[in-house]
């Protein structure tokens, strides 16, 4: 995360161009009514089901999972709300898909501790021998 969201803008158009281009993921700025106050990119993966943690997770076959790939937020728009909103939104696009297509889990790499922390009081729940790579079912 970064105090300067002209950083993030940076990244958002170099590195998270190629990736949409290449249709390996889907970037999404938020912003408010008054400015971009940080953005997430979301994927797909299939989980294998040997690293769930939860019975009910766990199955024949592995797992399609929609993958958060970064969610960052300028360091002066922390701790005002967004990340929850954002999360939600997040798990409604889930709902959606799911009437669609077979998707049941919200899967994400934790950047530190103190993003598995926050991971973790949004309800996601840790992978089998690895503290830093959250689901949320």
């Amino acid at each position: 995360m970064t105090n300067d969201i002209s950083l993030l803008l940076i990244f958002f158009n170099n590195d998270a161009k190629e990736c949409i281009e290449q249709l390996i993921s889907r970037a999404f700025v938020i912003k408010t009514d008054k400015k971009v106050v940080g953005y997430i990119a979301l994927s797909f993966k299939n989980i294998e089901r040997k690293i769930l943690t939860r019975r009910k997770q766990v199955g024949k076959y592995s797992r399609p999972a929609l993958v958060i790939g970064q969610l960052i937020f300028d360091l002066k728009c922390q701790n005002k709300g967004y990340g929850k909103r954002t999360i939600g939104w997040v798990i409604s696009i889930v709902r959606l898909v799911q009437k669609f297509l077979p998707l049941r889990l919200i899967f994400v790499d934790a950047i530190d501790k103190e993003a598995a922390i926050y991971y973790k009081s949004r309800g996601f729940e840790p992978l089998k021998g690895n503290e830093d790579t959250l689901v949320l079912d």
